[in-house]
């Protein structure tokens, strides 16, 4: 692949939204020697370009960017702009070691632990829902092959430049909402699975974009239409050997970590869903997983088992839990840090696996549902924070300005949403993501 006239190192910030800096590549080999310099407070501006006024950085300090130089993409060039080359990068600190309030720093670190405790590893699939607003998209039924083909030419460029990259798409396909489709990545590594998940959704709006068209992640787009989220597929290993999932049910691994995800679900949320339009989304009867339990195939709820076979005998191979409440409004780096960190923290305190929900939450009786740790989830951005920190077993995993930082961003959302209605806030935020 040539070199584009122009280039640019990125990072997704606390909120999502891929910020960086531009360069000619005339001056490529040093710039990927030696990085670029960066702002700290950088890494909390606002979707609405504001800096919360309680961050931890103010006007003081400097970062460095330093290309991850594997993870580069070529976007075309369109009618007004010239073609890019697109990285992905670290954030340093002065002496050169990773930066204590960078998301792709703490998901490597999440993944050590992982490993050096247990000798599991895992491997991470994406699945991006989001709407192409413009044109003439919209008008078409929900999963239709109406509403394929009129992406066609689309959804073609999209996997012919995510391949040019090295990544392979599982499918792109209609969803239930009008303009609606979702894509899905094949099973990788939690570091390469963020990094292409990040790079697909610039790889998606550079195409909309090229064609007219906006191409929008936003949680709600407006109140009274589907939602788009992320969904986390992961599964464990250990070596070669399937950990995930045996004999119809969960291991003792895969129970543990799951009911780790159960015990921290309310702080989860911190780290998975960044703004108060999340919530318009994070409610029973979205197939959203607004309950704390797992079920096998139930999309009601947090985390939803997908065995992929019904064999009541022997590993399954290609099981998976599906983690649900992650959207565009979170750094998908430190969403799966939270992850991992919390199921870590299930397998080292030996947690039984949870029972197996298979009916929709919202129909159990009121004792069965406590008896069984069913619970709602939050429904304000508000109230996560507040569960997020009151759990301070999940917060002292991560480093403190990385914390700090993450707080301050979700209180100025908080902020912003009570000063704004939500189909205002919703229209706004669809513009920005």
């Amino acid at each position: 692949m040539t070199h584009a006239p122009i280039g640019m190192l990125a990072v997704p910030d606390l909120s999502g939204i891929v910020r960086g800096k531009s360069f000619g590549t005339h001056r490529g080999d040093r710039v990927l020697r030696e990085g670029l310099a960066w702002v700290p407070a950088n890494i909390l501006i606002s979707p609405f370009a504001a800096i919360p006024p309680d961050n931890p950085f103010g006007p003081m300090g400097e970062i460095t960017l330093r290309a991850v130089e594997e993870m580069r993409v070529q976007l075309p060039a369109g009618p007004t702009t010239p073609a890019m080359d697109l990285y992905l990068a670290r954030i340093l600190d002065p002496s050169g070691a990773a930066w204590a309030a960078c998301p792709r720093a703490a998901l490597e670190a999440a993944v050590a632990d992982l490993a050096a405790e247990t000798g599991l590893t895992m491997r991470v699939a994406f699945e991006h829902e989001f709407i192409l607003v413009g044109g003439p998209y919209g008008h078409d039924p929900s999963f239709s092959l109406a509403a394929i083909r009129r992406a066609g030419a689309i959804a073609v460029e999209i996997d012919e430049l995510l391949l040019a990259a090295g990544m392979e798409v599982e499918q792109v396909v209609p969803e239930f909402g009008g303009g609606q489709y979702e894509i899905a990545s094949t099973p990788k590594d939690p570091l390469r699975a963020c990094d292409e998940a990040v790079l697909a959704r610039e790889i998606i709006r550079d195409v909309a974009r090229r064609a007219g068209i906006h191409a929008t992640f936003v949680p709600k787009a407006k109140p009274t239409v589907p939602g788009n989220g992320i969904h986390v597929h992961f599964s464990l290993w250990d070596g070669d050997r399937p950990a995930m999932a045996a004999d119809g049910w969960l291991t003792r691994e895969g129970g543990a970590f799951a009911a780790g995800l159960l015990a921290h679900a309310e702080a989860l949320l911190l780290f998975t869903t960044g703004s108060t339009n999340s919530f318009l989304r994070i409610r029973p009867h979205n197939w959203v997983g607004a309950y704390t339990c797992v079920g096998t195939r139930n999309r009601e709820a947090m985390v939803r088992f997908c065995p992929r076979s019904d064999a009541a005998a022997g590993p399954l191979a290609k099981a998976s839990l599906e983690f649900r409440v992650v959207d565009a409004t979170a750094n998908v780096y430190l969403a799966l840090a939270a992850i991992i960190r919390a199921g870590l923290d299930g397998l080292r305190r030996g947690l039984a696996a949870p029972p197996d929900i298979q009916a929709d939450p919202a129909e159990l009786p009121v004792a069965e549902s406590a008896a069984r740790g069913v619970r709602t989830l939050p429904d304000s951005l508000a109230a996560t924070i507040a569960a997020a920190v009151a759990d301070q077993a999940l917060l002292a995993q991560f480093p403190p300005l990385l914390v700090e930082a993450l707080l301050c961003v979700r209180r100025d959302d908080v902020r912003t949403g009570a000063d704004l209605v939500p189909a205002d806030l919703a229209a706004r935020l669809a513009a920005v993501y």
